[in-house]
């Protein structure tokens, strides 16, 4: 875990904690994803699911998608 946070792959919550009892949802595990393996993210790109478009995590689930990690 503190590899991850050293290489900002994952970053916590504002008040220091991860979130560790938290269900991670499909966004996060794709950020997550997507950074620990170095996929180039496209701050414009959608994925083709039809719940994430306007999502937050988009451009992350949109890689993720492209490198076949994801599939809806």
């Amino acid at each position: 875990v503190n590899y991850l946070v050293d290489k900002q792959v994952i970053i916590g919550y504002p008040d220091g904690t991860l979130g560790s009892n938290v269900t991670l949802d499909r966004a996060s595990a794709a950020t997550i994803i997507t950074k620990a393996l170095g996929i180039e993210i496209d701050p414009k790109d959608k994925p083709s699911f039809t719940d994430s478009q306007d999502h937050w995590g988009a451009p992350y689930i949109a890689a993720a998608e492209k490198a076949g990690i994801v599939k809806g």
